[in-house]
């Protein structure tokens, strides 16, 4: 049983916890919002553009069809996807896909590439695409490490804001549009 000496000890402690949980917090959220302002898009795109891309990449993981093989990791079969979507995969059948397609394939991505000591951009060519939906999902794959391994902290020779902009939200039209295209992937996407 506690005695009135316990509870005000129990009570002063929670208090300490909570102060001590709200000071890591706050300092948390500046070292986060330290990195965010160095984004050149605006970071409610950056993390709507994750969500959609991390979603269809779970999809894909728990669609046995699109499941890589591996030692027990799960990893998204990206290209099997791409085959998979090939024949129903026309962009170009709706004005605004249409338009973020051939943004993105036009876009002259760059990714960046270690040059003896040095790190610089070089241009991301995709190379022998199976199809026109394996070539713009290996762009939106580039869009994705760029921005998420710190290519969009770095700027790029011929980057702005704008364009970095237009590539986050061209690739979310065209990943909503993927995620459409195969019934079950879609349902799990959803769920």
């Amino acid at each position: 049983m506690l005695n009135t000496g316990d509870t005000g000890a129990i009570i002063l402690l929670r208090v300490n916890l909570l102060q001590n949980r709200f000071s890591a917090t706050k300092s948390h959220r500046a070292y986060m919002d330290a990195g965010l302002r160095l984004l050149t898009v605006p970071p409610e795109l950056a993390l709507e553009f994750f969500s959609v891309f991390s979603r269809l990449e779970y999809a894909l993981k728990i669609t046995a069809q699109f499941r890589q093989a591996g030692n027990g990791e799960a990893k998204a079969d990206w290209a099997a996807f791409a085959e998979g979507i090939a024949q129903s995969f026309e962009p170009h059948k709706n004005q605004e896909t249409k338009r973020a397609f051939e943004f993105l394939v036009h876009a002259n991505l760059r990714r960046l590439e270690v040059s003896g000591n040095d790190v610089e951009w070089k241009p991301f060519n995709v190379a022998d695409p199976e199809s026109d939906a394996d070539r713009v999902i290996r762009i939106i794959k580039q869009v994705r490490n760029n921005l998420f391994h710190g290519g969009k902290y770095a700027r790029e020779p011929d980057g702005s804001p704008e364009r970095d902009r237009a590539l986050l939200l061209h690739s979310l039209t065209i990943l909503r549009y993927l995620v459409g295209l195969h019934a079950e992937v879609q349902a799990k996407y959803e769920m």
